[in-house]
């Protein structure tokens, strides 16, 4: 979540809001200095997609097919629009999960 601080150390610095939504120009190189801080606002989401990750390689064979499934059913009118949004990442993610798991099957 982001904050907004009203201290007097902050004042003079941009808000972490502009800084986010703040996009660099395309004909400048990009410094490390600005690379570094892109990185460090786009860490949060990437944790959040490792968490994902992670939650869909730890479902059963069946779990994933399951998710894959009923998954496709959901529309934006009969669940939460975050589920309906984030299910094309997680199908995405299930399917590779299983295709892996059955390439290391056959190799087995």
């Amino acid at each position: 979540m982001i904050e907004q601080l009203d201290t007097k150390e902050t004042k003079n610095k941009p808000d972490r809001c502009t800084v986010l939504t703040t996009v660099p120009d395309k004909s400048k190189t990009i410094t490390k200095r600005t690379f570094n801080k892109w990185r460090e606002n786009l860490m949060p989401l990437a944790q959040l997609y490792a968490n994902i990750y992670d939650e869909v390689e730890q479902k059963t064979n069946k779990e994933l097919k399951y998710l894959i499934k009923y998954g496709s059913e959901l529309t934006e009118t009969n669940c939460w629009w975050a589920e309906y949004r984030v299910f094309p990442l997680i199908e995405t993610i299930a399917n590779q999960e299983l295709k892996r798991r059955k390439r290391t099957k056959k190799s087995l």
